[in-house]
C-alpha cells in the first residue's frame, strides 16, 4: 500500500518541512480520538486530556523521525500506547488509583462504552451505566496487552495489521491476544449474562 497518497502522511510530511498549520490540522483531527484513547486507559477526563496533550507534544518534538511506513493513525497510536503503557505503570507503583473506583461519565463529552441512542426511562439508564462500569472494571482487569488490543479493535477500530504495528507483534499475535481477552472477558462477565 503507497501510503504517499494518505492525506495524513501527506500533512504530517508538510509539518516536517515547518508547516505548522498541518500540525493544527492534525491536532483537530486527532485530538478526540485520543482523549477517548486514554480515558479508556485512566478512566478520567482530566487525566485523558492531558495524556493526549503529551502525545501532541511528543508528536510535535519527534516529527522529524516520523517516515511514512504506515498510516499517520498508525504512528500516533504507536506513541499514545506507550504513553498510556507508561502512566498505568507509574500508577501501579504509585498505587494511585484502585479498579474498584466507580468511574462518572456525567457532564463528559466523553462515552465510555456505548452511544445513547434512544430515551431511555431512568431505571434502564441506571441500568446502562452499572453495564458500562462492569464492562469498564472487566476491561481494566485484563492484562495490559490484552487491554491495549481490545481498546485499539472495538473502540479505535484498527486492523489487527495496525494494530500489530502499533504493539510491535506479528498479526497472529494479535489475534491471540484479542482471543484469550475475549475469554477472560467471557469468563468475567459471565454472572451478568441473563439465560435468555
Amino acid at each position: 500500500m503507497d501510503f504517499m497518497l494518505d492525506e495524513d502522511v501527506q500533512l504530517m510530511l508538510k509539518f516536517k518541512t515547518g508547516d505548522n498549520s498541518s500540525f493544527e490540522a492534525i491536532l483537530e483531527k486527532y485530538h478526540s480520538p485520543l482523549i477517548n484513547f486514554f480515558y479508556r486507559f485512566v478512566g478520567d477526563k482530566i487525566e485523558a486530556e492531558d495524556l493526549a496533550q503529551e502525545a501532541f507534544l511528543r508528536i510535535y518534538r519527534y516529527r522529524h523521525n516520523y517516515k511514512p511506513k504506515a498510516k499517520l493513525s498508525t504512528w500516533i497510536y504507536c506513541i499514545a500506547k506507550n504513553i498510556a503503557l507508561n502512566e498505568l505503570r507509574r500508577r501501579a507503583t504509585h498505587r494511585a488509583a484502585s479498579l474498584e473506583e466507580t468511574i462518572d461519565a456525567e457532564d463528559s463529552e466523553i462515552k465510555i462504552q456505548f452511544a445513547d441512542t434512544t430515551q431511555n426511562l431512568p431505571s434502564q439508564e441506571l441500568e446502562k451505566k452499572e453495564l458500562e462500569n462492569i464492562i469498564k472494571k472487566a476491561i481494566d482487569s485484563l492484562p495490559i496487552h490484552q487491554k491495549t488490543a481490545i481498546i485499539l479493535r472495538r473502540f479505535d477500530g484498527f486492523s489487527y495489521e495496525e494494530i500489530g504495528k502499533i504493539m510491535k507483534c506479528s498479526i497472529f499475535s494479535v489475534k491471540s491476544l484479542l482471543n484469550r481477552a475475549k475469554e477472560n472477558l467471557k469468563e468475567k462477565l459471565k454472572p451478568y449474562v441473563k439465560d435468555n
